[in-house]
Formats: structure tokens, C-alpha cells, sequence
């Protein structure tokens, strides 16, 4: 009788240290979403905050032409501007796009340093306008890209454009991120720093 008493005892004690360890695990997965969010949130405010023009954008496409491709992932193109905001002309080298990477569940930035061949090529309205636009730059020789948010599931831009209402533009994005069966949504707006329009 007293071995069964203590069976049952190791046998609840053991059950505690597995739900404690699952909900352990829960929690640490719960972290690593949180900082991803915070961190990609971030790139995102940086980013188009410190813009001075917004061009195509874009949501996710989850439809693709074949079964063991993934759908082509949301995608944004802006001019970043220079660092004293004086110029007027848009260059290749101050062009940037923001793409989420729907197969490795991250979203990245594409740039061309100024260092490159194609850096002074001078990009007009017309050039940043249509998602053919953002295929266009990315193949530009020299054009290097880097994850600036991961464990990103689905994302969304809609650009609202200048009106007699807005006097910049404003990019909302809602951003889903997972990890495991952990999932968080993320509805955000940042606006541009000033109404710069490219040369048409």
C-alpha cells in the first residue's frame, strides 16, 4: 500500500514538472514574439519616418501560380532622402524597399550603397509608383538586403496619400507575427517627415 502511495505522489509530481516546463516554454515563446514585434516595429517607425517619399505598396499575396511556391510577400518602396534633406533629386542609392520574405517568415530591407556603379542613377515619380518598379530596383547591380524583423506570418502596407485633409503621407501596416502556436497582430501608422515629392 505505501509503494502505491508513493507512486501516485511521484506520479503527480511528475505531471507538475512537465505542465511546469510546457508553460515555461509558452512563456519564453510569448517573449521572443514580443521582441521581435518591438524590434521590426521599430525598423518599420525608423524607416518610414525618416522618408521623405512614399511609392508603391502593397499586402501579401498568399495565392500563388504553383504548389511549392509561396505567394509574393507585401512590399513597400520609398525614398529615404539624404542626410541634410536638401536635395531635391531622387538617386538610386536613396531608394529603399521593405519586403516581407513570406518563405523565411521575415521582412527586409533592400538598399544600394553609394558606393555602388548605379548609386547616382536619378529615379523619378515614375520610377517608384508600380510594384514592376520594386522588381526593377532590386535587380540594380550592387543591391544588398537584410532581415530587420523575423517570425513575421503575414503583413499589410496601405499607403494614404497626400489630400487636402493630410498634408503627409502615412503608411498603415498591420503585421501578424508566429512562433510555434504563439501568434501576436500588430495595426500601427507612421508618417513621413515632410511632403517631398520625386521629380515627375
Amino acid at each position: 500500500m505505501g509503494l502505491v502511495v508513493v507512486a501516485v505522489i511521484l506520479g503527480a509530481l511528475a505531471g507538475l514538472a512537465v505542465a511546469m516546463s510546457n508553460g515555461w516554454k509558452a512563456t519564453e515563446t510569448q517573449d521572443n514574439l514580443q521582441i521581435a514585434r518591438r524590434q521590426t516595429s521599430t525598423q518599420i517607425y525608423y524607416n518610414i519616418r525618416s522618408a521623405r517619399f512614399i511609392g508603391a505598396t502593397s499586402a501579401d499575396n498568399a495565392d500563388s501560380s504553383g504548389a511549392s511556391q509561396p505567394g509574393k510577400g507585401a512590399v513597400l518602396i520609398f525614398w529615404k532622402g539624404d542626410v541634410n534633406n536638401t536635395s531635391k533629386t531622387m538617386y538610386a542609392y536613396q531608394v529603399a524597399v521593405i519586403e516581407h520574405d513570406i518563405s523565411s517568415s521575415t521582412l527586409r530591407l533592400y538598399q544600394l550603397p553609394q558606393t555602388a556603379s548605379g548609386a547616382m542613377t536619378v529615379f523619378q515619380n515614375c520610377d517608384v509608383d508600380d510594384s514592376s518598379d520594386i522588381d526593377k530596383f532590386k535587380q540594380m547591380n550592387g543591391v544588398t538586403s537584410r532581415a530587420i524583423g523575423r517570425n513575421v506570418s503575414s503583413v499589410s502596407f496601405k499607403l494614404l496619400p497626400v489630400s487636402s485633409t493630410r498634408q503627409t503621407q502615412v503608411l498603415e501596416f498591420q503585421m501578424n507575427y508566429k512562433s510555434g502556436e504563439q501568434q501576436q497582430l500588430e495595426y500601427g501608422t507612421a508618417t513621413v517627415r515632410g511632403p517631398q515629392a520625386p521629380q515627375s
